[in-house]
């Protein structure tokens, strides 16, 4: 079982103990590329923010452990 095991509709698992893979990796810091988005450091690809992608903790596709800083926002123009 892999993400088939989170109802696409509600985010909420649909068994006791979904899979999630793990790849035992360090924990990475990254940023949002853009509002909401990350660029996976462990598998390259580009994730929203929810619970289907995003478990607080890791990445969901590749068990990537995350840290998530906050978007570095643009200076203002004077």
């Amino acid at each position: 079982m892999g993400l088939e095991a989170i109802c696409p509709y509600c985010q909420r698992p649909t068994v006791q103990d979904p899979w999630v893979p793990d790849n035992d990796n360090p924990s990475m810091e990254v940023a949002p590329h853009r509002p909401g988005w990350v660029l996976c450091p462990g598998c390259g690809k580009t994730f929203s923010l929810t619970p289907y992608s995003w478990d607080g903790e890791r990445h969901q596709t590749c068990g990537q452990r995350l840290r998530i800083r906050p978007a570095e926002l643009p200076e203002p123009a004077l």
